[in-house]
């Protein structure tokens, strides 16, 4: 099933457990038509116009990295190793569904910030789309944990009521950190090319 041009699974994921970034690269990308395929019908034809396959091998990439990265990989197996790949690839079809819908049902003054970010992750369908944005781009973008939990609140839906509530931190606060949060993101937008 593995294609590793001359190296066996069991030496390619030793160097996964030892935080070999390169491995864990060359795993996805020799995998990839499978994982496309894998996938592709649980897509379904309205999810595929906004999250492509290569959108998807992308995605599933940059998350094993950084778990790589944490030295998070327990995979001890082939089995395990597949069974981790294929949770990361569900669970990045689920977070963009969730984040779309999400972002459909924002109102007020946020509305603006809403319909750009969600106009970003849709991407252009016509051919000529900006560079790929994701939304690990715009928690890079926050180097402050407190802010990124801000936003992952928002993303999910929480008023800055309750997130104030949650993270111990007077209401204001939090509805001031927001506006710097979201030039934070405007500006990320803005140096990949989104507009």
């Amino acid at each position: 099933m593995l294609d590793f041009k001359h190296e066996p699974v069991a030496a390619t994921l030793l160097k996964i457990q030892d935080g070999d970034r390169n491995a864990a690269a060359q795993f996805i990308t020799s995998n990839a038509p499978l994982i496309r395929r894998r996938f592709r019908h649980k897509l379904g034809r309205a999810m595929r116009r906004v999250f492509d396959s290569q959108e998807l091998i992308s995605t599933v990439s940059r998350r094993l990295d950084r778990l790589v990265r944490q030295g998070m990989v327990r995979a001890v197996n082939e089995r395990q190793l597949w069974s981790l790949v294929f949770d990361i690839a569900e669970h990045a079809v689920i977070d963009k569904a969730r984040t779309l819908r999400r972002l459909e049902k924002v109102e007020a003054q946020d509305s603006p910030f809403a319909n750009m970010l969600r106009s970003c992750l849709l991407r252009d369908d016509s051919g000529q789309s900006t560079e790929t944005v994701e939304l690990g781009d715009l928690f890079e973008s926050l180097p402050d944990p407190v802010d990124r939990e801000i936003l992952a609140l928002w993303l999910n839906g929480t008023t800055h009521l309750v997130t104030s509530q949650l993270l111990e931190l007077p209401h204001a606060t939090v509805r001031k950190r927001w506006e710097r949060i979201k030039d934070k993101c405007r500006d990320r937008l803005a140096t990949r090319g989104v507009s």
